[in-house]
């Protein structure tokens, strides 16, 4: 259990000590993942839900515009954790083009709030 959270003491036993984690470790990364996921789909959807709430203006549709731009990168995220939901031939290139979507309407928010907030 110890060399599970200090690698390091698994390359200092050398052949002798073998240890097999990697059941383990996937399990957790698995979970990370689908938490990170989880994470992102909540937070986008209140900033969505809060930017409505504000009825419009330039901060209400920013907030909108930013949420949607979160959720396009999250799906991103996704395309690119799991693979078997995307097509053969859009698996190395969804992702990308989802996230530069996805960066660019956060941007556009920005940019929105940038232009209300001049002097």
């Amino acid at each position: 259990m110890f060399s599970l959270f200090f690698p390091g003491v698994l390359f200092a036993a050398g052949d002798s000590f073998t240890a097999d984690y990697s059941d383990t470790v996937l399990i957790l990364t698995f979970y990370s993942v689908i938490s990170a996921v989880a994470l992102g789909a909540v937070t986008s959807i209140i900033i969505i839900i809060n930017g409505r709430r504000m009825r419009g203006g330039v901060f209400g549709g920013a907030l909108k515009y930013l949420g949607v731009g979160m959720l396009i990168v999250l799906a991103g995220t996704v395309v690119s954790f799991f693979p078997m939901i995307t097509p053969q031939y859009l698996q190395g290139a969804l992702p990308s083009i989802l996230n530069t979507i996805g960066y660019i309407i956060m941007a556009f928010a920005a940019n929105n709030i940038l232009k209300a907030t001049r002097v």
